[in-house]
């Protein structure tokens, strides 16, 4: 039996507060897609539960606790080491005693809140990843209506 991995798996928190998504600018000298925005997120460690990569790379990339509420969505795509991944998409609530967003520490530069109307002024890591956005911002606006 191989110990073959087909596939990566990633995940992204898509945290949203008051109608206003969170995301994140990548870093300028980042060697993969450097400058362009995103959500928090990125690969799930060996050994760590899904709920747990998320909790960890939303505290990595954002400096915020944030609770992962519902699996929204998928996509797949290869990384910079040419991985072949599967990221899964969960809305996600800011914890009530988290801070406010800090990029400092990690390989993101700058950190918004944005309306869905305001996405489109944002040059995202794809296409897929603007589509996800909007769709956890009408989800989450649908779910408060």
């Amino acid at each position: 039996m191989s110990n073959l991995q087909l596939f990566k798996i990633a995940v992204s928190a898509f945290i949203v507060k008051e109608n206003r998504l969170l995301i994140l600018q990548r870093a300028d000298d980042e060697a993969f897609l450097p400058g362009v925005w995103e959500v928090p997120g990125g690969g799930v460690d060996e050994g760590e539960s899904i709920t747990q990569g998320v909790l960890r790379e939303t505290m990595e990339e954002a400096g915020v606790s944030a609770t992962p509420n519902e699996l929204f969505g998928f996509f797949e795509y290869v990384d910079g080491y040419h991985q072949k991944t599967v990221n899964l998409n969960f809305i996600c609530t800011m914890n009530h005693d988290s801070k406010d967003p800090d990029t400092t520490s990690g390989e993101m530069e700058r950190a918004a809140w944005v309306s869905l109307e305001e996405l489109y002024d944002y040059k995202f890591t794809s296409e897929i990843m603007l589509e996800a956005c909007k769709e956890a911002l009408r989800l989450k606006h649908r779910s408060v209506s």
